[in-house]
């Protein structure tokens, strides 16, 4: 059996102003970041395509978009974080899917 699981360790963002920033500003070789208590991103100012998945507060994967272009509006009704990271081929949730914390430190979590 192969085991699908993946760990990615994000930035974790709290407070309006840094998760209204998210990845604006930065490069294609950002780390991920995870936004707490956030049920949509949008992608207006990126240089650059996001992948993006809206978890609900369980852990269930609710949308995931691979490569979302700048000028774009993600949301899901129940979502309660959301995951961003610059497009890349590397494993990401997928729609069904399910992520748990497996590690939290001061300076990143892993999901």
């Amino acid at each position: 059996m192969v085991d699908s699981r993946a760990t990615i360790a994000f930035e974790v963002l709290k407070g309006w102003k840094k998760k209204l920033k998210g990845l604006l500003g930065t490069n294609e070789d950002a780390n991920p970041v995870a936004l707490c208590g956030c049920s949509s991103v949008h992608t207006f100012g990126m240089k650059y395509a996001l992948d993006v998945a809206l978890v609900s507060r369980n852990g269930a994967v609710l949308a995931s978009k691979r490569a979302v272009p700048p000028r774009r509006v993600m949301s899901a009704r129940g979502a309660h974080y959301a995951l961003e990271r610059p497009c890349c081929e590397a494993p990401w949730p997928t729609n069904g899917s399910w992520v748990s914390v497996v590690e939290c430190r001061k300076d990143r979590t892993l999901f």
